[in-house]
C-alpha cells in the first residue's frame, strides 16, 4: 500500500510540474493581459502643405547585368635576360616596383673579353683593306704592263685571283666586326620599354649565363582584366563590345572594351577566357581582383529621390497623397540606394502620387 502511494505522489507531482510550465508558457504569450489595439498610425490620414512638392511615380527601364570574375593583368610584361656568360658589375635597378623609362639603363655585364675581341676584330678588318688596296693597285698595273705585252696572262690572271681573294676576306673581316659589335652591345642592358619592375632576381657581383633571366617588368599604362566567362554569355559578346568593369579594391566603376574572346572553352567548366582593356586608372596593379556586367536584358523599376524617403532605424516610409488633399503614410521596402535615387522594391505602383520632401510635414 506504501508503494501504491508514493506512485501515485510521483505521478501528482509531475502533472503540477506539468502545469506550472504551461501556465507560464501562456503568460509570456501575453494570454492572461489585456488586447493592445493594432498601431494606425500608418493610416493617420494628415494635411497637405501648401506649396508642397508633388510627383507621380514612374517606372524607369534599366539594363540587366550578369557579372563575369577576372582579374587585372598587363597586356605588355617583358622578361629581360643575359645573352652572354659574364659578371654582373653595375646593377641600376634597385628593388621591385622601380619605375623605368624605355631606354634607360638597367644593367651592365662585364666586358673587357668581349672589347678586347672587337678590338681584334677592327685590326684584322683594317688589314683586309689594306691588303684590298694594294691588290688593286698591283692588278692595275699588272693590267697596263700586259697591254705592253711584257707581262704575262698568267701574271695577269694571278693579280685578278688575288683581289677576288682579299674583297672574300674584307667581307668576312667586316662580318666579324660586326658580330664584335654586336655581341659587345650584350654587355649593356636597356629597357625596351617604359614600365614598372615586378622582380629583380640577380644583384651586382653575380655571374649571369645566356638565357638567364635578370629580371621582369611591365606597362602599367596598358593594362587588360581576364575575365572567365560561361558560354552562353560569352555568346553574348564580341571583340569591340563595351562593357562596365567593377575594380573591387579601388571601389572603381569604369568602362572597358572586348579586345579578344580566346576562341576555346575549359571542358570542365565550358567557360571562355574574355580579354577586357581599358580599365588602367592610376593605382590599379596586376593581379587585382575585378569583374565585368555583360547587359542581358532590361527590366522596369521605380525610383524616388532620397528626399522622398523617411526612416526610423530600420522602417522606411512614404508619403502618399491622396485626392482629397490629404497625405498618407504608406511603408515601403527599398533596394539600392545611388546617385541621390531610392528603388523602390514594394510599397507603392505606377501612377500613386507622393510627397517629394518627406520632411515638408515636420516643418
Amino acid at each position: 500500500m506504501a508503494a501504491k502511494t508514493r506512485s501515485l505522489a510521483k505521478w501528482a507531482g509531475m502533472a503540477a510540474g506539468s502545469l506550472a510550465v504551461v501556465f507560464v508558457l501562456l503568460w509570456l504569450m501575453g494570454v492572461f493581459h489585456e488586447k493592445v489595439q493594432p498601431d494606425t498610425t500608418q493610416s493617420v490620414l494628415q494635411k497637405l502643405p501648401a506649396h508642397a512638392a508633388v510627383q507621380s511615380v514612374e517606372s524607369v527601364e534599366v539594363p540587366i547585368y550578369e557579372t563575369s570574375i577576372g582579374s587585372i593583368s598587363p597586356i605588355q610584361r617583358i622578361q629581360i635576360g643575359s645573352k652572354i656568360l659574364a659578371r654582373v658589375i653595375k646593377m641600376k635597378v634597385v628593388k621591385a616596383g622601380q619605375r623605368v623609362e624605355k631606354g634607360e639603363l638597367l644593367v651592365e655585364l662585364q666586358s673587357r673579353d668581349l672589347e678586347a675581341m672587337m678590338q681584334e676584330a677592327k685590326a684584322t678588318h683594317a688589314s683586309a683593306e689594306a691588303e684590298l688596296q694594294q691588290a688593286r693597285s698591283d692588278l692595275a698595273r699588272t693590267e697596263n704592263l700586259f697591254k705592253q705585252k711584257v707581262a704575262s696572262q698568267e701574271q695577269l690572271d694571278r693579280e685578278t685571283t688575288r683581289l677576288r681573294t682579299t674583297k672574300a676576306a674584307v667581307h668576312r673581316a667586316a662580318s666579324s666586326l660586326r658580330a664584335a659589335e654586336t655581341t659587345l652591345s650584350f654587355a649593356t642592358i636597356r629597357s625596351p620599354i617604359g614600365g614598372i619592375v615586378i622582380d629583380k632576381k640577380v644583384e651586382q657581383g653575380d655571374l649571369v649565363a645566356p638565357g638567364q633571366i635578370l629580371m621582369s617588368l611591365y606597362d602599367p599604362s596598358r593594362m587588360q582584366l581576364v575575365a572567365r566567362v560561361r558560354e552562353s554569355l560569352a555568346a553574348r559578346l564580341k571583340p569591340g563590345d563595351s562593357v562596365g568593369v567593377r575594380v573591387d579594391a579601388l571601389d572603381l566603376d569604369c568602362q572597358g572594351q572586348v579586345d579578344q574572346i580566346v576562341p576555346e572553352a575549359e571542358e570542365s567548366s565550358h567557360v571562355f577566357e574574355v580579354k577586357i582593356s581599358g580599365p588602367c586608372p592610376p593605382g590599379i596593379y596586376s593581379g587585382m581582383f575585378g569583374r565585368i556586367r555583360v547587359p542581358v536584358g532590361k527590366r522596369l523599376e521605380i525610383h524616388l529621390p532620397e528626399t522622398a524617403i523617411k526612416h526610423v532605424g530600420q522602417i522606411e516610409w512614404v508619403y502618399v497623397v491622396l485626392g482629397e488633399g490629404t497625405v498618407l503614410r504608406r511603408f515601403v521596402q527599398t533596394g539600392r540606394w545611388r546617385d541621390g535615387q531610392v528603388e523602390i522594391l514594394s510599397g507603392l505602383e505606377v501612377g500613386e502620387r507622393y510627397l517629394v520632401d518627406a520632411e515638408a510635414l515636420d516643418r
